[in-house]
């Protein structure tokens, strides 16, 4: 008898031998060890494209709050902005491996469902509008944005779960969203900050965002 023949005998090679419960496991363990880097290389350049557009619409909104111009130019502002954000978005994603798609939750779905929520807060407490100064008119609503905007990148750190995110990765969106939400309670009660709001929140994004990008990219 051949050494094949005796192992074909054996069985030692046969599909039958292969554990293929433990297979998963070491399958879903490789890609629980993946970070967001590994798995979508393009995404990360994202951290730096909102650094620097946040940090410009941050500034361009400063200085529509000093020179007290008319409210509509922070929308305009914002709007043009975040609108190249979402641009630049969807072209680096689309080059992104899309293997993945069905497995998890649609982030760019909950984001949008943050912002349409934000429109409708915005549409019931513009009444409230009137009874505010100009600067707290304006700070009021910019805290609506940054505060569920910052919700939004706390359910895309927990939807990043369903993709086999590493948690130091899905930190990096976790902490963007706990730092949102208290400065917003930061702008509210400490005043030397108010007539600084817009400038102090871009510089500070801008410095969240990029060391997030150095982590991000060298994890």
């Amino acid at each position: 008898m051949t050494e094949a023949e005796t192992d074909a005998g054996n069985g030692s090679d046969t599909p039958e031998d292969v554990d293929i419960d433990r297979l998963k496991r070491d399958l879903a363990g490789i890609k629980e060890a993946m970070g967001i880097g590994e798995r979508y290389p393009s995404v990360i350049r994202l951290w730096l494209v909102f650094a620097v557009l946040v940090l410009a619409a941050s500034l361009a909104s400063q200085y529509v709050l000093t020179e007290r111009l008319a409210s509509y130019w922070f929308g305009v502002v914002w709007f043009s902005l975040m609108v190249l954000g979402g641009l630049a978005s969807w072209r680096l994603t689309g080059r992104t491996d899309r293997s993945s798609a069905g497995e998890g939750p649609n982030i760019g779905y909950q984001f949008g469902l943050v912002f349409l929520s934000g429109i409708v807060v915005q549409l019931v407490t513009n009444p409230l509008l009137g009874t505010l100064g100009y600067v707290d008119g304006t700070l009021y609503v910019f805290s609506i944005w940054v505060t569920l905007t910052g919700i939004g990148y706390l359910i895309s750190a927990n939807s990043l779960r369903a993709y086999r995110i590493r948690r130091k990765d899905r930190l990096a969106l976790s902490l963007g969203g706990v730092l949102m939400i208290g400065y917003v309670v930061l702008l509210t009660y400490w005043e030397p900050l108010r007539p600084w709001g817009y400038a102090a929140f871009g510089i500070s994004y801008f410095i969240y965002a990029v060391a997030s990008y150095g982590i991000l990219r060298g994890a």
